[in-house]
């Protein structure tokens, strides 16, 4: 295998276990898989989706400025990134901005149309818009 090869491979390693620490609530150690792994590949909008998602996550609202900055981030490098729009409209909805919030939204669910929490964010969408479907 071939230097850049394995590269690639060690790096989905370490995004694949900076999201399993994310999913059991570990953010400190799912900031610093995901870290290294933005580090690694500057190009690459996983790793920051990935950091973006943790500090949405946390909950606390100092981190919700660098959520919104790496979703931002992760979505100029990759505007085709479903999970991006999705945490964006989150976000944004919580800061209050629900124009972008309805817009992100709308972008994810275009994006994903099979996406699980299809219904869940229809019905975040509606309650958006006024009860308008």
């Amino acid at each position: 295998m071939g230097r850049e090869a394995y590269g690639r491979q060690a790096a989905g390693v370490l995004l694949e276990a900076a999201r399993t620490e994310l999913a059991g609530g570990r953010y400190r150690a799912a900031r610093a898989l995901a870290g290294r792994h933005a580090e690694q590949n500057p190009g690459d909008a996983r790793p920051q989706l990935t950091l973006a998602e943790i500090d949405r996550r946390e909950g606390d609202p100092a981190r919700q400025d660098e959520a919104l900055a790496g979703y931002r981030r992760a979505l100029a490098l990759d505007p085709s990134a479903a999970e991006g729009w999705r945490g964006l409209g989150l976000v944004l909805k919580r800061r209050g901005d629900l124009p972008g919030a309805r817009d992100a939204l709308a972008r994810y669910l275009a994006l994903a149309p099979q996406a699980t929490d299809r219904a869940m964010i229809a019905a975040e969408l509606r309650a958006l818009s006024g009860g308008v479907p």
